[in-house]
């Protein structure tokens, strides 16, 4: 294997610097455009360069997909929620924040349009379906394991069960704030949501 030299680590960086950058337009055109507009020469026009500059870092609208579900994923805090760290200091602390968290890009309307154009080609794309059920897995699992901390007298068959109840929860709340609540009415709702959420959790 070749050693790494200055100039190697600096393409890298450009790389990926680039491939982010192409990220950023593809989610920003699904966003604010729909996913029916999401092409490589759109994303070219909007960074200003070639077709074939985009295509090199992803050589098919699929792969590019399939990148942008990685980054939402991933959009919890890795080391607060994957194990990494002690739960144990302050488990409903922890609970909360990631529940917070989970539910935080729910006043981002772009966030939301982005997730309604993954789930609208869900139903069309048996691949893009097994990424959802994929990413709707992490956060079940990661759930799972606060439920565990929270409520360690009960299965861990219970404490998914609870999981996937509170992921269902935020499912609900996220169709319920997508209409024309009033700001200070979603943010009652949100936060009585994070209360039924702890309470499902801590209940035996």
């Amino acid at each position: 294997m070749a050693a790494s030299t200055p100039d190697n680590v600096g393409k890298t960086i450009k790389g990926n610097s680039k491939r982010q950058q192409i990220l950023c337009i593809a989610r920003q055109i699904i966003d604010e455009q729909g996913y029916q507009e999401l092409s490589f020469n759109h994303i070219a026009s909007q960074l200003g360069v070639r077709k074939s500059n985009v295509q090199y870092y992803f050589p098919s609208k699929q792969s590019l997909m399939n990148a942008l579900i990685d980054e939402a994923r991933n959009y919890t805090d890795k080391d607060l929620f994957r194990g990494e760290t002690d739960f144990s200091i302050d488990p409903e602390k922890t609970f909360m924040r990631y529940v917070s968290d989970c539910v935080g890009s729910l006043f981002k309307s772009s966030d939301r349009n982005f997730f309604r154009n993954l789930f609208w080609l869900a139903t069309y794309d048996d691949k893009i379906a097994d990424d959802v059920k994929e990413l709707y897995q992490v956060y079940i699992d990661d759930l799972t394991r606060l439920v565990t901390l929270l409520n360690p007298y009960i299965s861990i068959e219970e404490c998914r069960a609870k999981a996937t109840i509170i992921v269902s929860l935020y499912e609900g709340l996220g169709v319920v704030v997508d209409t024309d609540l009033q700001l200070s009415s979603s943010q009652k709702l949100i936060e009585a949501t994070h209360q039924s959420a702890l309470m499902i959790a801590k209940q035996a």
